[in-house]
């Protein structure tokens, strides 16, 4: 276990890896849906390392302060967005283990679908019908599922290798 001090200055390292990974993503806007999905896996980190307590306020800190650091909004809703995706389905994925794979699929399609079907604009800049709405559907579940694929490994197979050497301890 880390002292408290030790764990208040890690957790403030990782608070602002995630603004600067996010804000990475401001100045290349072409790679930004990677840097808003690296900066989202420190959620995890915080989550493994202190428990979905600390993990929540993490979440909390994380949207507070990008969303006064980030000059575009878009992104700091984005983070918010994927970062309660991961605190959701790291709480949940204890209770109910066998229903995991349907509830988090469930839960990405909740915060998707109202956006593909009110904003779609922000997905498809041009003329939206039911052919382009079911292909950024279809999209958004490869995109997510690569995500949640990424996530997973990052969580659970590289963070316990490396986790010695960045914080010292077993």
């Amino acid at each position: 276990m880390l002292l408290k001090s030790q764990k208040i200055a890690f957790l403030g390292i990782l608070l602002a890896i995630v603004v600067l990974l996010v804000y990475g993503g401001v100045i290349m806007e072409s790679s930004t849906l990677f840097f808003l999905c690296a900066a989202s896996f420190c959620l995890g980190i915080v989550i493994d390392e202190f428990g979905k307590r600390l993990g929540a306020g993490f979440f909390i800190a994380c949207s507070i302060l990008t969303f006064f650091l980030i000059p575009n909004k878009m992104y700091c809703f984005s983070l918010a967005a994927m970062n309660l995706y991961i605190l959701l389905a790291e709480c949940l994925a204890d209770r109910i283990p066998k229903a995991f794979s349907f509830i988090k699929y469930l839960l990405f399609n909740a915060v998707f679908l109202p956006i593909l079907w009110f904003m779609p604009e922000f997905l498809y800049a041009g003329k939206i019908n039911k052919t382009v709405l079911l292909g950024l559907w279809v999209g958004g579940q490869v995109i997510f599922t690569i995500y949640d694929y990424a996530y997973r490994r990052i969580r659970y197979e590289f963070w316990p290798q490396i986790r010695k050497k960045i914080i010292g301890i077993n």
